[in-house]
């Protein structure tokens, strides 16, 4: 057995409100690639999501301010640069997408969600995926819309760690990911790196399933007489 494979995470930024987002996606995708893709907006609504693509995973912020949003899509190679969601809302939004190599193949990725407002930090919740202990890749998503920065690093043990900003004064979106190999049957990340307390946030931790182990051919055994 072995992790999922994590490439290199793509950000898309809309400062100015809009409904149709033309979302950038990561290079090389080939059939059977688990595609993933994460959206906080200002103002919550409904999503028209492309071709293929699924919705996992939502959670409002705090005070019910923003919301952060997951997808995911098993590619079949006939992938494009982007791919474009319609919201149900106008809004400006934030983005990232990245792209899993070495999964499962069948088995959807599954999510916990989390949220608070002020007095606590971004804190991706517990996760324990249904099919046990195994050699998971675990994802840590942090969003938030307001003026101050919502994360400044992972939580301990987690790498990649990725922000970008979709920058329109005090209607601001960010959104924040990092990721984390771990053989466990749970995970509990801590909170993520930040200056202080947080206002509007919403967390998820992720859980992506490995690839099966290849089946051991049974030989029988020729018994002498």
């Amino acid at each position: 057995m072995a992790f999922p494979v994590v490439g290199t995470q793509v950000d898309t930024d809309f400062a100015a409100s809009v409904t149709s987002m033309a979302v950038n996606l990561p290079a090389s995708i080939s059939s059977g690639d688990l595609l993933l893709a994460f959206a906080e907006v200002r103002n919550s609504g409904t999503w028209t999501v492309p071709t293929g693509w699924v919705e996992f995973g939502s959670q409002l912020g705090g005070a019910s301010v923003g919301e952060l949003t997951a997808f995911y899509k098993i590619a079949d190679g006939t992938e494009g640069a982007t791919a474009t969601w319609t919201a149900s809302a106008s809004t400006t939004a934030a983005w990232q997408s990245m792209k899993v190599t070495g999964w499962h193949g069948a088995a959807a990725p599954e999510v916990a969600t989390s949220s608070g407002d002020f007095t606590t930090n971004p804190d991706p919740p517990s996760l324990t995926p249904s099919w046990g202990s195994d050699d998971t890749l675990w994802i840590e998503v942090a969003g938030n819309t307001a003026t101050v920065a919502l994360t400044t690093g992972a939580s301990t043990g987690y790498s990649g760690y990725a922000l970008n900003t979709a920058s329109s004064g005090g209607a601001q979106a960010m959104v924040a990911s990092a990721y984390k190999d771990s053989a466990a049957a749970s995970e509990d990340p801590a909170e993520m790196a930040n200056t202080g307390s947080i206002r509007y946030w919403a967390a998820m931790t992720i859980g992506v399933r490995p690839s099966s182990a290849s089946a051991t051919t049974f030989k029988p055994k020729v018994m002498m007489f």
